[in-house]
């Protein structure tokens, strides 16, 4: 017959595993609530490492004769733009840059990584978006409507259209 002192020191243990087992998972479950280390982990997407994309729209002159001031207004930046898939490097003279999502959010903001990598936006999308504008002549007014990752500077390019041209 089992003996009541094997009995409750059997009852112990389990109610002290069991215990133990209780606060661990439920320590486990308090600690890793909120975001991991997964994309876009608590940070903004505008921050200089964020992989979260966010909408840009961005207004300018492609390969621009001279660089300054516009018909369209003065000149907020000159960027370079990448088409990896084409090997073509493109200099854009911006005009207009904003976020419509994020209005809180300054040209500067966007353009924090400006001059640190080949690309200041590597452009990337259908090649009939990214056609628009390798072959767009040089002087031509462009706004680029684009989910851009601030991280690795990429512009998914959403549409591409001539200023001026929208009515043609």
């Amino acid at each position: 017959m089992i003996s009541r002192h094997f009995l409750q020191s059997s009852f112990h243990v389990f109610f002290v595993v069991s215990i133990l087992t209780t606060v661990f998972l439920s320590s486990s479950l308090v600690f890793g609530q909120g975001p991991g280390p997964g994309v876009g982990a608590g940070e903004n997407p505008w921050s200089d490492n964020s992989r979260t994309p966010f909408e840009i729209q961005m207004s300018g002159i492609i390969n621009p004769e001279t660089e300054g001031e516009t018909e369209n207004g003065e000149s907020i930046a000159t960027v370079t733009l990448g088409i990896a898939k084409f090997h073509e490097t493109y200099q854009f003279e911006i005009v207009k840059l904003e976020s419509p999502g994020n209005p809180q959010l300054s040209a500067s903001q966007i353009l924090q990584k400006k001059g640190k990598r080949q690309y200041d936006f590597e452009l990337v999308g259908s090649s009939e978006l990214l056609s628009k504008i390798a072959q767009s002549q040089p002087g031509a007014p462009l706004k680029i409507v684009g989910m851009y990752e601030q991280r690795d500077q990429r512009l998914q390019l959403v549409s591409v259209d001539v200023v001026g041209m929208e009515k043609y």
